[in-house]
Order: structure tokens, then C-alpha cells, then sequence
């Protein structure tokens, strides 16, 4: 397997604690996150997390499951990092609350 350059980009509610619940699957996994951007969405009190790190395609898609069952996590995604921008990835994952999905 090849470590590549990922992107998880993280949709929110503002609590205190969803950080550390999130960096808390990354230290089980043994990633280490090389960056890390907390922002605040359109939306009050959501917040959007990217997360920079180097792994195999198989652990980001385990992470990002995990992340999603996180009570105050509404939507994680993945994806190389030669193809994203923040932006990209905030716009897809309002696509996808749009299409079926709902803020609590």
C-alpha cells in the first residue's frame, strides 16, 4: 500500500469536545495530522475541520466511517490531496445535506 496525502474535511456542530473525539481516532490509528483548519460554515453554529495527513487509502476510509459516527459530525469525506481545495470539499458536502441529509 502507498502513503499518500489526504484531505478529511469534517462538518460539525460547534461543541466542545468534537475536536478531540476527532483527534482521538487519529491517534488510534497511529496518523499523524500535519495540519489541521477549524472554520465556521454559513450556517451558525456549524463548523467546518481539514484535516491534512499522509496514510493508506484503506485507513482514511476507516477514519472518515468513524468520524461519521460521531453524534455532532454530520458528514467527513476524504480525497487526495492533488485534487481539493477546502472549498471543493465544503460545497460537496452541502450538496449532499441538500440532497437528503439534515442538520440536527
Amino acid at each position: 500500500m502507498e502513503n499518500r496525502e489526504y484531505t478529511v474535511t469534517v462538518l460539525t456542530e460547534n461543541k466542545i469536545g468534537v475536536l478531540n473525539r476527532i483527534t482521538a481516532i487519529y491517534l488510534r490509528h497511529k496518523i499523524n495530522m500535519e495540519g489541521v483548519r477549524v472554520m465556521a460554515t454559513q450556517v451558525p453554529g456549524v463548523s467546518m475541520i481539514t484535516i491534512s495527513s499522509y496514510g493508506e487509502e484503506a485507513v482514511m476510509e476507516r477514519i472518515v466511517k468513524q468520524l461519521r459516527r460521531i453524534v455532532e459530525v454530520f458528514d467527513s469525506r476524504y480525497k487526495a490531496v492533488e485534487s481539493i481545495t477546502p472549498e471543493n470539499i465544503y460545497g460537496e458536502i452541502l450538496s449532499g445535506l441538500e440532497e437528503g441529509s439534515d442538520i440536527r
